[in-house]
């Protein structure tokens, strides 16, 4: 699994044969919007922060994901890491649900052993 933060792009690799890593799913959202006024392309303030934690279980992808955008972070600071949304999709790229709850975190892990996402 790769996820681009600045951004909201995914890709999700099958690495089962050694040596032929195989693009599952490939999902696009909204791009991360850049300023062109100047030689270098910077992010505009505009971009989302998008994608910050990702982890996985046997059947799910769960992607922590973050709709701030670059100008929060100037008003927010380190509060615009959290977030309260949880985007799940299955290993083929389909969307499944999307978990929202009260208290923001600012990363995912799943627990294979006790089949549980842990949240901090």
């Amino acid at each position: 699994m790769w996820a681009s933060m600045w951004g909201e792009i995914v890709e999700i690799y099958d690495y089962e044969t050694t040596g032929k890593i195989k693009t599952v799913a490939n999902i696009k959202g909204r791009m991360p919007v850049l300023n062109n006024s100047s030689a270098q392309p910077t992010l505009s303030v505009n971009t989302k922060i998008g994608v910050v934690s990702i982890t996985g279980s046997d059947k799910y992808v769960y992607m922590l994901y973050n709709d701030n955008t670059l100008m929060n972070s100037f008003v927010k600071k380190k509060d615009v890491l959290l977030c309260n949304k949880i985007l799940v999709y299955d290993w083929d790229g389909i969307p499944q649900k999307i978990l929202t709850f009260k208290p923001k975190i600012s990363s995912i892990s799943y627990n294979e052993k006790y089949k549980r996402l842990h949240c901090a």
